[in-house]
């Protein structure tokens, strides 16, 4: 699948660095959306509510209820979270989908405004630009143009992200292939700033799209691109105050990314992620768990109370404290015990950690959901515990500083009713110890990344 182009379509691992720490940015395993994706349409541009109550996102070619027959629809859709985890999904209605391309790119804090791709009018297929509508006595109101001056994007490509605040317009434009980033401001009640470039550090000769920033408004999320490649997401953070200065942007490592199209991120203060692929064909819509690996620490981002007047302040990234238990993560497949090769890298910090600091020794917790029966999964527990001593061993670890145990289902870490908890319950856990076998957190001397450190 190529970009998400509205109009103009129609006819880890690499690491960086976070407070001069050596962290690294991975996920959960990313779940594809099953009552969402379909087997013969193409899902993208997935954003959710902040109340985690709404995901929106576009669905492509289904003519099913549309009179312009064979023209390619980009077409809003729904669907609303219970609280049991099931899904129920509905297409938009009008007036939100009005043409040959809707989405959804952004919303208020309370989702009662949405902000909409295009302009809506009797030739909306020849209209370009953003809209916004309004939620009033529980309908949304005709969309109404959004004046940013000098958008420019006459005869180019484009897509769109509003910040929450309403106050933040992220923009991708240009030819097809050499799309660049831009920021509009609003200034003065409805008055926007021409569209300014984030600079030659965001912005290269390969194509940048699908813009998102989190709440703070300090870390940038985007896709880069070329026509000969793959299509990955990167992360940069915002260094000052301008909108010019960032740090060098650092591809995302897997599994978020695959080797195929890989898009349209964006994130809940909770570290919940949605974001588009086509790794197994189609485009569809995956959610996950963004995690921060420090070292020996792998944890998922700590959640953020949902309060609207927070939201605004919210450090979503660089807020983060380290447990001192020194956990680690390493997820399996439903009903496996072999480690996948995405799962490795997670291992191979383990035992960079073993090998540094000899005088420690590990737990290594085998867990796993509750589908099958208590024996079965103590059973699948034990294997996946000694599937990763095995793999340690293979890499130099004796043994003897090695204590592989099973805990079976008993030791959920998310909602076993949901199948994205149920994933993460399928793991195995790390628990650094001393000789005596208490739990220690290993010092800022032990997780140094020195060259003498480098030398095993």
């Amino acid at each position: 699948m190529k970009k998400y182009c509205f109009f103009l379509l129609l006819g880890f691992i690499s690491t960086f660095t976070l407070r001069a720490q050596d962290k690294k940015l991975t996920s959960t395993p990313p779940l594809s959306i099953n009552k969402i994706n379909t087997s013969d349409l193409e899902e993208a541009v997935p954003f959710i509510t902040l109340d985690g109550k709404r995901i929106y996102f576009t669905r492509t070619n289904d003519q099913s209820s549309s009179v312009l027959k064979n023209k390619v629809l980009h077409e809003i859709w729904y669907a609303n979270f219970s609280e049991g985890g099931q899904l129920e999904v509905k297409k938009a209605p009008k007036p939100l989908n009005a043409g040959l391309n809707s989405a959804v790119i952004g919303f208020n804090y309370d989702g009662s405004t949405l902000y909409l791709f295009g302009t809506y009018n009797k030739l909306f297929q020849e209209q370009k630009g953003i809209s916004f509508s309004s939620l009033v006595n529980e309908q949304w109101s005709k969309p109404l143009k959004l004046k940013i001056p000098d958008l420019d994007i006459a005869g180019g490509f484009y897509g769109l992200y509003m910040h929450p605040s309403e106050k933040v317009l992220l923009i991708s434009k240009g030819a097809e292939g050499n799309e660049d980033l831009y920021v509009s401001l609003r200034e003065t009640g409805n008055q926007w700033s021409a569209p300014i470039s984030l600079g030659s550090v965001i912005n290269t000769s390969d194509f940048e799209i699908s813009p998102f920033i989190t709440q703070d408004q300090q870390h940038l999320f985007f896709s880069r691109g070329s026509q000969t490649g793959d299509t990955d997401i990167f992360y940069a953070k915002r260094l000052d105050q301008s909108w010019t200065n960032w740090s060098v942007p650092e591809r995302l490592l897997a599994p978020i990314n695959s080797t195929g199209f890989d898009a349209y991120f964006s994130m809940l203060p909770d570290s919940t992620i949605v974001f588009s692929s086509n790794r197994e064909g189609s485009s569809d819509i995956y959610l996950a768990k963004l995690v921060l690996t420090d070292t020996a620490t792998t944890k998922p981002i700590p959640t953020t109370r949902l309060q609207k007047e927070n939201l605004p302040t919210t450090r979503l990234l660089n807020s983060i404290e380290l447990e001192s238990t020194a956990r680690s993560y390493v997820f399996f497949d439903f009903n496996k015990s072999v480690i996948s090769k995405l799962q490795q890298p997670a291992l191979d910090q383990v035992v960079l950690h073993l090998k540094r600091n000899p005088e420690l020794i590990i737990e290594i917790g085998g867990h796993t959901d509750y589908i099958d029966t208590e024996p079965f999964n103590q059973q699948l527990s034990n294997h996946r515990a000694l599937a990763v001593a095995g793999y340690l061993i293979s890499k130099g670890i004796d043994h003897d500083r090695l204590r592989p145990v099973g805990y079976g289902e008993l030791l959920p870490v998310s909602n076993n009713e949901h199948p994205y908890g149920r994933s993460l319950n399928r793991r195995v856990e790390i628990r650094w110890l001393d000789i005596e076998g208490k739990t220690v957190a290993l010092s800022a001397r032990q997780t140094s990344e020195t060259p003498e450190a480098d030398g095993l």
